[in-house]
């Protein structure tokens, strides 16, 4: 049922804070004019009683031309406000689609499962075939590696998803209009993310923006990276007792940053099967935050009424690419790049206000990653790979 006419106001936001976080669930807070009571569970007369219950599915929609999808989700929560004389609101707290990854178990008639044949889309599709998400709702992305699918009775969906996103250098998250989204690292090199959807500032020709706001900081500066692969560590489909946990370690770093800033380490494990592919990972991670850059971080819009600035407040989707330019007010050269949307905040009120913030980050430097291939880098790490016959192949170190 639409209740358009009821909302005051609502918050959405979506997103993470950094590339190398996981994607939190999707929130959502709606404040409904409850003065007749419509939204009250316990209201016999209600027109949509006895449906005011929680897990109640949402969708949060805006039409500027045409309708666009901003949330969608499950009630969690349907709170009575009385406070106010003459006045009734409820104030609905959402939860976007990570709700039921957490909630739901996974169904298989013969636990534990292994499977070390797949790649992380594949091994994704596995856990939403058994844990019951429909098949229209999935945009899973093809993966790079080969990843270790290790389920039982009590595994959670979402970290399950999550692990093995992250073993592709990737990212899972439920887009706007409520689908499970898997992004790999390669997949920002092509198409439709590795092509700008809008170009920001205050020039000629472009579209103009409330604030950007620049970070210059350490907080994601790391210059030794550790990236450990846990399916080397399952005995399950070799003859051969697992490698110590030491020989399953990819270890890259750089000096000369360790000299100027001092050691900080990013540390990962995540369920690869091959220490090439680790290693990878360690240096594309390596080569993104070996040294701090200076970045604009947030975006800030708000309706003013152009058209082209609603169009891409309402448009634009998590790791959408963008372009944004900011001119110092003192002078000097423009601060010009291409950043991917890492988070998506909204905020509306029926009074007029319209605001939307995006955090954003650096688009990925480098290449994309090659399954098996061993790059070559000023680091020291060891190689060790265990066959399913149990034999130990031994590589020297690589320096």
């Amino acid at each position: 049922m639409d209740v358009t006419a009821y909302v005051e106001a609502f918050e959405i936001t979506r997103g993470r804070q950094h590339p190398t976080d996981r994607f939190e669930a999707g929130t959502a807070t709606v404040v409904l004019d409850n003065r007749d009571r419509r939204f009250d569970p316990t209201h016999t007369g209600s027109p949509y009683y006895p449906n005011v219950v929680p897990r109640r599915r949402i969708r949060l929609r805006a039409t500027h031309g045409t309708t666009r999808a901003l949330f969608t989700g499950y009630v969690e929560t349907w709170p009575q406000d009385t406070r106010e004389v003459g006045n009734a609101t409820v104030t609905i707290t959402c939860t976007d689609g990570f709700l039921f990854f957490t909630k739901v178990g996974l169904t298989y008639d013969a636990f534990p499962y292994h499977d070390q044949s797949l790649r992380a889309d594949q091994a994704m599709a596995w856990i939403l075939d058994h844990c019951g998400w429909p098949a229209l709702d999935r945009d899973l992305h093809t993966g790079v590696f080969t990843v270790a699918l290790d389920a039982d009775v009590s595994s959670v969906p979402l970290q399950l998803l999550q692990d093995l996103a992250a073993a592709d250098g990737g990212s899972v998250y439920m887009t706007a209009d409520g689908r499970l989204r898997f992004v790999g690292y390669n997949t920002l090199f092509d198409a439709p993310y590795a092509t700008s959807r809008g170009s920001f500032g205050d020039g000629a020709g472009e579209i103009p923006y409330r604030a950007a706001l620049p970070i210059y900081d350490e907080q994601h500066l790391w210059n030794q990276v550790v990236v450990q692969a846990t399916g080397l560590q399952n005995p399950v489909q070799t003859a051969g007792d697992p490698p110590p946990e030491e020989e399953t370690k990819a270890q890259v770093d750089d000096a000369t940053s360790q000299a100027r800033y001092f050691l900080s380490q990013l540390s990962l494990s995540l369920p690869l099967l091959s220490l090439q592919d680790a290693q990878q990972l360690a240096m594309a991670y390596l080569a993104q935050y070996k040294e701090p850059r200076l970045y604009v971080g947030t975006l800030e819009h708000e309706w003013s009424g152009l058209d082209d600035v609603m169009d891409q407040m309402l448009d634009r989707e998590l790791l959408d690419r963008i372009t944004v330019t900011r001119r110092p007010m003192g002078g000097g050269s423009p601060m010009t790049g291409d950043y991917h949307i890492e988070r998506v905040h909204h905020r509306f009120e029926a009074t007029g206000i319209w605001e939307t913030t995006w955090d954003l980050a650096p688009v990925p430097q480098g290449d994309p990653l090659t399954p098996g291939e061993l790059v070559a880098a000023a680091a020291t790490f060891s190689l060790r790979e265990t066959l399913y016959f149990g034999e130990t192949i031994e590589r020297p170190a690589v320096v």
